[in-house]
């Protein structure tokens, strides 16, 4: 995940980035995070979860206020 991680962050220009995946038991993990302080880290999630679940990518203008979402954003 860290290695991962160091690549994506070459090419995107992220103060935050992550990388899920979906364990054995169904749930989402963490496998590798940077700059997730406040509440980054359970939104990171919850879109994870969304992405998981629907199959679908996901893009957002606002996090905070988009309605897919069920974890508080900061």
């Amino acid at each position: 995940g860290d290695l991962v991680l160091s690549h994506v962050l070459t090419w995107l220009d992220a103060t935050s980035c992550a990388v899920l995946a979906l364990g054995h038991d169904g749930q989402t993990q963490l496998v590798s995070g940077r700059g997730l302080g406040g509440n980054l880290s359970t939104a990171a999630m919850d879109v994870a979860a969304w992405v998981f679940r629907s199959g679908r990518e996901f893009a957002t203008a606002d996090l905070r206020r988009d309605t897919r979402m069920t974890a508080a954003c900061g």
